[in-house]
């Protein structure tokens, strides 16, 4: 009966009262690597083929559930197929359920207890550490892994081999504001809207008020990771749907294409302005002292150094404002270094036992069994606690 189904009403499909054809969404836009598929002849019949296996998945988790009867589950990042369908089985059950994802430095992993690991969310952490001032070594700690995310070291996906440090041109007057926007099907990003309903909506807005701005500048830096990332270049460019709206872009906005090498950092180090949706370069140029408007919801959002807008009108008066006083919208530089080493660092730790020496191939690094005893390897006791409800994953007091 699917066969008859429109595009629409394979979204709404229920199965024994599971909403397969919602949990459907994310995996379909990744399949398809855009968002933006009404039009798309791939989309229903691949929409479809994930409905029939979600239909296999759902009685194979249900069976084997029954079987095993769990505490809790550990499943990646929660946003999948077969993760998000195993997800709402769960909830229906009321089985705890903890998801993993990278974290943003190399070979390090973060968890999180029914919550999707992938936001990386730290809201209810974050109070813990707002008022705990870095010490010496967490300081340079910060520092070091900064500079080493500048020269793209240390990363999970490098985006250039030859990567260009070329500082914007600045003329006499004006300030000058970037806008960093992700890729449109990136998990981290469906559903995250906030002040727009899409990010083609905000980027818009955007040019829309620069081009009544004309004593300031706008730079929109596409995303290398729409052309970069192998077997999975975007089928949905920002570049055409800019060019479509704007056949002429305003005399003093720049859009700077996803293949070119030209680094971000020396635009961050520039502007007098960032702008971004969830991207973390909005959390890199706090840590700056740059002033940042968020326009997504994104798990920095809300943490007292941004300026987080929630309508389209809100998100105009804080541009406004923050281009006519930069100065008066500084970031509280150390309230934001505080946040970033939470994040970067006591919300992510070691990944014990394994190493992916080639992004998406991991290696085990165990040669003794002796290794995974319990106070061995204090991430992995970290990890174990956590799972097992005796800890949230975060180092203990004082850490």
């Amino acid at each position: 009966e699917l066969d008859e189904l429109t595009l629409g009403e394979l979204a709404a499909v229920e199965v024994d009262g599971l909403p397969l054809g919602a949990l459907a969404a994310i995996p379909e836009a990744w399949f398809l690597l855009r968002t933006d598929y009404q039009q798309d002849p791939l989309a229903p019949p691949t929409w479809r083929d994930f409905l029939r296996s979600a239909r296999r998945i759902a009685r194979g988790v249900r069976a084997s559930l029954d079987r095993l009867q769990p505490d809790v589950v550990g499943l990646l990042n929660g946003l999948f197929l077969f993760e998000s369908i195993a997800w709402a089985i769960c909830r229906e059950r009321g089985i705890d359920v903890v998801t993993y994802e990278r974290g943003f430095i190399q070979d390090t992993l973060l968890f999180r207890r029914n919550e999707v690991a992938a936001y990386f969310r730290l809201d209810d952490v974050w109070p813990r550490y707002a008022a705990q001032a870095l010490t010496a070594a967490e300081s340079e700690r910060l520092d070091t892994y900064m500079d080493d995310r500048r020269h793209g070291r240390r990363m999970v996906e490098r985006y250039w081999e030859d990567v260009e440090f070329t500082a914007p041109d600045r003329h006499a007057g004006g300030r000058l504001a970037v806008a960093f926007p992700n890729i449109t099907w990136d998990s981290a990003v469906i559903g995250q809207d906030v002040a727009f309903g899409s990010i083609q909506e905000w980027i818009a807005a955007t040019i829309d008020q620069f081009a009544a701005r004309p004593q300031d500048r706008l730079v929109v830096r596409l995303h290398p990771a729409e052309v970069k990332l192998t077997g999975k270049q975007t089928r949905e460019r920002l570049g055409d749907a800019i060019a479509a709206r704007y056949p002429v872009l305003p005399p003093n906005v720049k859009v700077i294409p996803p293949e070119d090498n030209t680094s971000s950092y020396p635009l961050m180090e520039a502007c007098d302005l960032g702008l971004v949706l969830t991207s973390t370069v909005g959390m890199e140029l706090a840590l700056a002292g740059t002033p940042v408007v968020v326009a997504g919801r994104t798990h920095y959002r809300d943490k007292g150094f941004t300026l987080d807008a929630d309508s389209p009108d809100h998100y105009a008066k804080l541009v406004d404002a923050a281009l006519d006083d930069p100065d008066g919208h500084r970031p509280d530089v150390e309230l934001a270094r505080r946040y970033a080493y939470l994040f970067f660092f006591r919300n992510a730790m070691d990944a014990p036992g394994v190493r992916e020496h080639v992004t998406g191939l991991c290696r085990l690094t165990v040669d003794d069994l002796g290794e995974l005893a319990p106070g061995h390897n204090p991430d992995l006791d970290r990890i174990c606690d956590g799972i097992l409800g005796l800890g949230d994953f975060l180092p203990g007091e004082g850490a």
